[in-house]
């Protein structure tokens, strides 16, 4: 059986701050020059995994919750101020991502399909999420479970993600549609 320090890895070249509070009894990796600024929160549960790649940020006030479940921040990525990243069916956020302030990102989502019982009591569906290299999100967006954001999109402020989306794209609405390629810059009727 592993004891909790064999379950913690924080490199000697990270820096975490003596505001942010790490609890529960999964298992943490941080990568050399990681910053996890004040008042960040991550939540282990009870047998999650998260893992915050080299020169990463976790700004200020962000909350990271396993959920049980496993979130992977790759390298050079900045997760912004007061954003919510929860990882019950797997979270995985590429390289060189920007994750604006207050934004929701949830790899799960309640089962509301039965009329007897309150949703509550009805389960969770968890499918995951991935966002791919150099992806820029707005700030206060919400990325829903079960979809994929294609390498070097850029996702609006406020936007409203519901479905997977290509890569190269801007993309931006509620729900959250693609509006032009970054490259071609016309828009799609």
């Amino acid at each position: 059986m592993m004891k909790e320090s064999d379950m913690r890895y924080i490199d000697k070249d990270a820096f975490v701050s003596k505001n942010a509070k790490i609890i529960g009894n999964g298992s943490l990796h941080i990568e050399a020059h990681a910053v996890i600024e004040d008042n960040v929160l991550i939540d282990l549960g009870q047998g999650g995994t998260i893992r915050i790649g080299y020169r990463s940020k976790l700004k200020y006030g962000c909350v990271l919750r396993s959920y049980d479940g496993k979130i992977t921040i790759h390298d050079r990525s900045t997760i912004g101020e007061y954003s919510i990243l929860a990882g019950h069916g797997g979270l995985i956020i590429g390289n060189a991502v920007i994750i604006a302030g207050h934004s929701y990102i949830s790899a799960a989502g309640h089962i509301f399909s039965g009329m007897n019982d309150h949703i509550r009591f009805q389960g969770e569906i968890a499918k995951g999420i991935q966002i791919d290299d150099g992806v820029w999100i707005g700030a206060r967006c919400v990325i829903l479970d079960g979809t994929q954001l294609g390498e070097n999109s850029i996702i609006g402020a406020g936007s409203i993600v519901t479905k997977s989306l290509n890569s190269n794209m801007v993309c931006y609405g509620s729900p959250c549609r693609e509006v032009y390629d970054r490259y071609i810059k016309e828009e799609i009727v």
